[in-house]
């Protein structure tokens, strides 16, 4: 059958964890205001004076769907007046090099099919854009309405193929995926596209007709996002857990404290004070990865038990292997070993070569 056959091709879903099931993170953020990753992982969220959010993965789900998790926008601080400059999206960055068969800058550019299961108190439009950062700033506008308040319904948005402007063939950010909730002025007075355009900031959320920031009581709930070749959706690709936690730590691993020894980075003293380790990453990393701890308290440098003044990664690395530098308070011997421990329940450390 035509099913049988899409579904023996491999990986169709250009989203990385649509199901929701990877939070490295954690599983709750509070007081969420703007830019940055929080918990589900590759989903990040972009603007800002937008009221105050708690970003949570969460157990609602559609039923009946094979989905054990969503994600979950709670306002907390409600944003009744918004400025012109308001803006609130969540959305997912895509690599160049995983898009080539789009065959975009050609005429036979395929067309991709966006579906994904939502629930909100709050109906109304709201607005799903296509953006290229490679082609600066084009885009293609696309809409859904939410049509029953606090029911999980499942929408499809068809986006056009862009004939005229090629992706980049690289690991760097080529398409973002943007569910717009709050806009402001700016970005609501132009019309919507169906056709590759350069944006201006007024065609960003042309339909959007809801603020979803203007009560506490509002929140929204999505998973099963699926990103396809093609104008017609399919249902969702469940992947084992395995394979899509591997998919997100090519773009973030964290390592969560525990006892003495069971959570840090061996190495040894290249200098009286200096611990130097060697780290090697679970899966090849994107890029070379930015290096991020909790917080000195939550470390000890063993076996001296010694908690570091100061922690940090060193160079660029590579795709495979950094290395993270700790600073002993006290003096030791050159050549002596050591590991650098997170033995902190509440601590971490992460590496970090998100798009």
């Amino acid at each position: 059958s035509t099913l049988a056959t899409q579904n023996s091709l491999g990986v169709r879903n250009l989203i990385i964890n649509g199901d929701m099931r990877i939070a490295q993170r954690g599983t709750s953020s509070t007081g969420v205001t703007g830019n940055g990753y929080y918990t589900v992982d590759r989903f990040d969220v972009g603007g800002g004076t937008l009221g105050t959010w708690t970003m949570s993965q969460d157990t609602d789900v559609p039923s009946g769907q094979g989905f054990s998790k969503s994600i979950k926008w709670q306002c907390t601080t409600a944003n009744t007046s918004l400025s012109a400059t308001s803006f609130f999206d969540m959305h997912q960055s895509l690599e160049g090099q995983n898009l080539q068969h789009l065959k975009y800058g050609t005429s036979n550019a395929e067309s991709l099919t966006l579906s994904f299961w939502v629930k909100s108190n709050k109906t109304g439009t709201y607005q799903y854009n296509l953006y290229s950062s490679d082609n600066s700033g084009k885009a293609v506008n696309g809409s859904f309405t939410i049509n029953v308040s606090n029911t999980w319904e499942k929408k499809t948005i068809t986006y056009n193929g862009d004939t005229v402007d090629s992706l980049d063939n690289d690991n760097g950010r080529s398409l973002d995926i943007q569910l717009i909730m709050v806009a402001g002025s700016d970005y609501t007075g132009g019309t919507s596209s169906s056709s590759w355009t350069t944006w201006t900031n007024s065609q960003r959320a042309p339909d959007l007709t809801v603020n979803l920031a203007d009560s506490t009581s509002n929140y929204i709930n999505i998973t099963g996002v699926q990103l396809e070749v093609g104008t017609t959706a399919t249902p969702f690709e469940h992947k084992p857990y395995d394979m899509e936690l591997a998919r997100c730590q090519r773009y973030y691993q964290r390592f969560k404290g525990g006892g003495a020894f069971t959570s840090g980075i061996v190495g040894c003293y290249n200098g009286t004070t200096q611990l130097i380790g060697l780290h090697h990453h679970i899966v090849p990393m994107r890029a070379s990865p930015t290096f991020g701890f909790s917080a000195l308290s939550h470390f000890d440098l063993e076996p001296f038990d010694a908690q570091p003044t100061a922690l940090s990664g060193n160079g660029t690395g590579n795709l495979y292997q950094a290395s993270v530098t700790a600073t002993d308070p006290t003096a030791r011997v050159r050549g002596y070993g050591g590991t650098i421990t997170c033995d902190n329940a509440a601590g971490y450390f992460d590496f970090s070569a998100e798009l």
